[in-house]
């Protein structure tokens, strides 16, 4: 395990330029125009707010033209663009308005020159800039490739949080006779921000969808300066803790834990398509991004001042109505979570109509439903009717046939894990249905209630993520999918 968490922690250097961007440079373009995509360094010692790139061979009259949706920077906001048209000129300015790309961050973004013919624009100078525009010093060439032809693609920015240090965690808790344990996992150093981006050429609005092959990494995984803050998470389980974590003190700090519960990094996927080769980009969600949102969604956090740290950790609910209220606006938030998801899957069925399709939507729209729904009946401290839980596991059992069939003859393989996945996580459902049931009868049948709904449903949309990506590696020893 350490082994593999040393892998994970291999980032590459700021400007390692790996083989994919010579594959994208070979890859033709169609006639009259060009398209790149740049990753630039910041070297300075600053702090940038703009970045300044001077193009050679952008045709006449010299046109460049940045999406601001088509610029990776984690952790600085959408920025302006405003050299795009009707300026003429050759240089893209990329201004975020505040000082947010530090020294030793990159920044990706994809351009158009739509008077080039293709192969030919290159990076003539660069630099970055303060707020005002004055150069703080150059930039470092770190990418530079063509994009793929076709109008149909995908811009993705993976991101991934590291625990800056050590967490620690409070004693496993529970109360006599009921079967869940919890305990904080207290983080008080905060996370920095990797990232790697991918640009995803597709032939159609349904393959981009179901994020059919290939994915093309455009740089490596890159510490981008970025940093979360420090923080709790509430875990949950059945399972005993091993001996060797019930210590004497409130906290206990096990940085090799090796009993295959998660390690406390944070995942998410940043979506962004164009319809007309790059020239524009919009907000989107495929089915990896909507379940890491609805995962993050379904995580109980606290925030955390490391100078005043709570030796026990921040107030937990204390009986089955509380902790249901305590669950109950991230249930609701889960649920919105999907409406970018199901937007897509209309804009998918406008254009290229197919009951599968049709069917997708319906099951989605189901599992929506059906959380905010549990949401809005936990909040007030019950757990609703139990038509709400058939819904959702029906729901659950249609999206993992659905997603076999619309893959097509290699479906099956393609999301089989994923289907697994969900299948696993309407195991809890179905825990959660039995209890009801039975009338929850006593705080065990609560807890088992509670353990389907947060432990077994709620925790399984981070293996749903990692799983219906088209490239993975498996880390076999905590059982997990994690990105490499």
């Amino acid at each position: 395990m350490k082994e593999e968490r040393d892998m994970r922690d291999r980032i590459a250097p700021l400007c390692t330029l790996i083989p994919i961007a010579m594959a994208l440079a070979a890859a033709p373009r169609a006639p009259a125009q060009d398209a790149a995509v740049v990753t630039l360094g910041n070297d300075t010692g600053s702090t940038a707010a703009q970045l300044h790139v001077k193009f050679a061979g952008v045709g006449t009259p010299a046109v460049v033209i940045v999406d601001p949706l088509g610029v990776a920077a984690p952790g600085c906001p959408i920025p302006t663009i405003p050299s795009n048209p009707p300026s003429i000129t050759d240089t893209v300015v990329i201004d975020w308005g505040t000082p947010c790309v530090r020294d030793g961050a990159k920044v990706t973004f994809i351009v158009i020159a739509p008077n080039a013919a293709p192969g030919t624009i290159t990076i003539a100078d660069c630099f970055w800039a303060d707020t005002g525009g004055v150069s703080l010093g150059p930039c470092t060439p770190c990418g530079f490739g063509y994009l793929p032809p076709g109008p149909i693609g995908a811009f993705k920015i993976q991101t991934r949080y590291q625990p800056l240090g050590f967490v620690f965690y409070t004693l496993w808790t529970r109360l006599p006779g009921q079967p869940c344990w919890w305990r904080w996992c207290c983080n008080p150093w905060g996370w920095r921000c990797q990232m790697r981006v991918l640009y995803c050429p597709f032939t159609t609005r349904l393959t981009r969808l179901l994020e059919l092959p290939p994915w093309l990494p455009v740089t490596p995984w890159v510490n981008t300066g970025a940093f979360l803050a420090p923080g709790y998470w509430w875990q949950r389980t059945t399972i005993p803790p091993p001996p060797h974590q019930r210590a004497n003190g409130p906290w206990f700090n096990a940085p090799d834990l090796g009993d295959g519960l998660w390690f406390p990094w944070v995942y998410d996927l940043i979506v962004r398509y164009t319809d007309d080769g790059g020239q524009t980009f919009r907000q989107a969600a495929d089915l990896t991004s909507t379940a890491y949102a609805v995962w993050n969604a379904l995580q109980v956090t606290a925030p955390l001042d490391p100078n005043n740290i709570d030796p026990n950790g921040p107030p937990a609910p204390s009986g089955f109505a509380p902790t249901l209220q305590f669950m109950g606006p991230h249930f609701i938030a889960a649920g919105q979570a999907f409406q970018p998801f199901l937007q897509e899957i209309d804009d998918v069925r406008f254009h290229e109509p197919n009951p599968l399709l049709d069917q997708l939507r319906i099951d989605v729209e189901i599992v929506q439903l059906s959380l905010v729904s549990i949401g809005t009946n936990f909040t007030a401290g019950v757990p609703g009717p139990i038509a709400d839980y058939q819904a959702l596991s029906a729901g659950l059992d249609g999206i993992a046939l659905d997603l076999q069939q619309l893959a097509g003859p290699f479906g099956i393989q393609r999301f089989q894990r994923t289907a697994e996945t969900l299948n696993s996580m309407n195991e809890g459902v179905m825990e959660a249905i039995n209890q009801l049931t039975l009338g929850l009868p006593d705080p065990c049948s609560e807890d088992l209630f509670t353990w389907g709904m947060m432990s077994r449903f709620g925790d399984g949309w981070r293996h749903v993520a990692s799983s219906a990506m088209p490239h993975i590696r498996v880390q076999l020893d905590l059982g997990d999918y994690v990105w490499f």
